[in-house]
């Protein structure tokens, strides 16, 4: 990726606007954008925005994304994923820039797709990440580790371990800020009710870890998208100018560690971790931190992750 287009990404968990959530004012965490026809197909209108996300709503409720977990602060929200248990415990893959320096799990409360909800007793940051998304978007990872083990949603989540992202139809799943490519992110379009949303897009850009690492420059390790416009004519960064499906999507701003999932031979795995981007309108590009190139760390981590593709 040129210096140029580095230059450009923004650091999303900064972003966003403060809605209320159970009584806490809660930043919103990775919400998803949708195309506008998308929005307009699904029954959005002026005088009810909500209504607009019916299908992307659905989709992220599919059997497949119950893993999907919703981080919920006193001052900030957030998503990641349940990859397992242990005897006595449940482990979440999420982004590392959902805590603050020198943070804590108990900055949040872990809420799984049945509605019940789970302590933080530990957080183990990737030993890379700095806090930098310009340089380090690769390694924005963390393993928040439950209080007891995750029971009532299923399967947790496979990873993948494999090198054949590139060109593959993702889809993007989490809780949060929404918005149309016109329209950009609000406040307005938030649906309480049913806080997760999903998006879709073809992987364009694989982008491999530098090693050596380097000190202060880009270290790679990262899968990238671009929000291409129905009629093509938005900024293309990646790939075709228009969009691969009607579910096509970005990354909105306040985006925090939820999930980048595709089907290998037949079953669905997590290929990467929200991270970064640099709009939220039309042609934004979209970062992930690529769950591949980070398999002995999450094993390190949780001996018991499941990977496939390897």
């Amino acid at each position: 990726m040129s210096f140029g287009l580095r230059a450009r990404r923004l650091g999303l968990a900064t972003g966003g606007l403060l809605l209320g959530v159970a009584g806490l004012f809660v930043l919103p965490a990775p919400g998803v954008l949708i195309l506008d026809s998308l929005w307009l197909k699904s029954g959005g209108s002026a005088a009810n925005k909500p209504a607009g996300f019916a299908k992307a709503i659905a989709l992220a409720n599919q059997p497949q994304f119950r893993s999907t977990i919703q981080l919920v602060g006193e001052s900030a929200g957030a998503s990641g994923t349940w990859i397992g248990n242990d005897h006595q415990h449940g482990y979440v893959l999420t982004a590392g820039h959902n805590f603050t320096k020198g943070g804590k799990a108990t900055e949040y409360v872990y809420i799984a797709t049945d509605g019940a909800e789970y302590a933080g007793v530990d957080l183990l940051t990737h030993p890379e990440w700095n806090g930098d998304n310009n340089a380090r978007t690769g390694y924005d990872l963390a393993i928040v580790v439950l209080d007891r083990p995750v029971k009532g949603v299923g399967q947790p989540a496979l990873l993948y371990a494999g090198s054949g992202e590139m060109n593959q139809l993702c889809t993007i799943v989490g809780y949060g800020m929404r918005g149309t490519g016109s329209s950009g992110e609000h406040a307005d379009y938030y649906d309480g009710e049913n806080p997760k949303a999903a998006a879709q897009n073809l992987i364009e850009n694989v982008t491999e870890a530098v090693d050596p690492l380097p000190a202060d420059e880009d270290g790679g390790n990262y899968l990238g998208i671009d929000f291409d416009k129905e009629d093509g004519s938005a900024k293309n960064t990646y790939g075709e100018p228009t969009p691969v499906n009607e579910y096509e999507g970005a990354l909105g701003s306040g985006d925090s560690g939820g999930s980048c999932w595709m089907q290998y031979q037949g079953q669905w795995c997590v290929i990467g971790v929200n991270a970064n981007g640099d709009t939220s309108r039309y042609g934004a590009v979209s970062y992930f931190a690529r769950v591949s190139g980070q398999v002995e760390w999450i094993k390190c981590v949780f001996p018991g992750a499941k990977f496939i593709g390897g």
